[in-house]
């Protein structure tokens, strides 16, 4: 064989193995990708929002009662307060669908999670359904997450800081927010 064919076996095998190389690395790397933290994720509460009819929040030394009349949510205890549909929707969806990325099953003592004094509860009902959130420390160690559990169970899970604040509310929070000029000032204005 003269030294340019030998140069071009060479060269052909080197691409080939290459290329198999390549192949057998993408094979590795798609068999071997991390599972997608949606998987991982355990389902905490996952309920029809729209058949709630009912919600206690208690956070702190507030307390606030909602009622559901036909499509219309009212404060059971300030008839006057005009409650923003869109904002307590966010809440009753957040509320509503609760995932955690830790499960610890068969608890005996709560207070080590500050669940027997909860910071903050949340009560969802309809008909004769009823969901209680309870919600206790926070671990700063842990990234801030807090201690949740739902019920009476003896399972609590953790559940990111940000969920946390789309939980934690208070009457205002729920406000109506109030228009500055009514309809006919504005028209007023205009004309002038």
């Amino acid at each position: 064989m003269n030294k340019r064919k030998k140069k071009q076996l060479i060269f052909i095998f080197v691409c080939f193995t290459v290329i198999l190389a390549a192949y057998l690395g993408s094979k590795y790397y798609q068999n071997h990708l991390p599972v997608d933290d949606e998987e991982d994720e355990i389902s905490v509460l996952d309920i029809d929002t729209s058949l709630v009819n009912e919600i206690g929040i208690t956070n702190g030394e507030e307390t606030i009662n909602l009622q559901k009349d036909n499509d219309t949510w009212k404060c059971v205890d300030d008839k006057d307060f005009t409650i923003d549909s869109t904002k307590l929707q966010v809440f009753l969806d957040a509320a509503g669908s609760i995932t955690s990325e830790l499960k610890i099953e068969n608890v005996t003592d709560m207070s080590q999670y500050g669940l027997d004094h909860p910071s903050l509860s949340i009560s969802l009902q309809w008909d004769s359904n009823l969901y209680t959130i309870y919600i206790g420390d926070q671990n700063t160690v842990a990234g801030g997450v807090y201690y949740l559990k739902i019920n009476d169970e003896d399972t609590v899970y953790t559940i990111e800081n940000y969920k946390y604040n789309m939980l934690n509310k208070t009457k205002e929070d729920f406000a109506a927010e109030e228009e500055t000029e009514t309809a006919e000032e504005e028209s007023d204005s205009a004309d002038e």
